[in-house]
């Protein structure tokens, strides 16, 4: 594989997750470095988080997405 690393997708439809808390993030170097890169967001209609990074950025993903989430529950 030439750059592995992770993509993760979140289903937040029929949820109480605030999506004005989620922004875009994307590392300084997510362009310029195969090893160290990770970026997360929203997709278009706002029913679904997305993140994608290098090897060692699954729990950042995770993380970013549930400190911006808050305490919302599935209905």
């Amino acid at each position: 594989m030439d750059n592995p690393g992770w993509s993760v997708h979140i289903d937040i439809r029929d949820t109480d997750v605030d999506v004005s808390n989620i922004e875009g993030y994307q590392s300084e170097n997510y362009l310029g470095n195969d090893r160290d890169w990770v970026k997360c967001g929203l997709s278009p209609d706002k029913k679904e988080f997305w993140g994608v990074g290098d090897e060692t950025k699954l729990v950042f993903i995770l993380k970013y997405f549930l400190d911006r989430a808050g305490n919302a529950d599935s209905r």
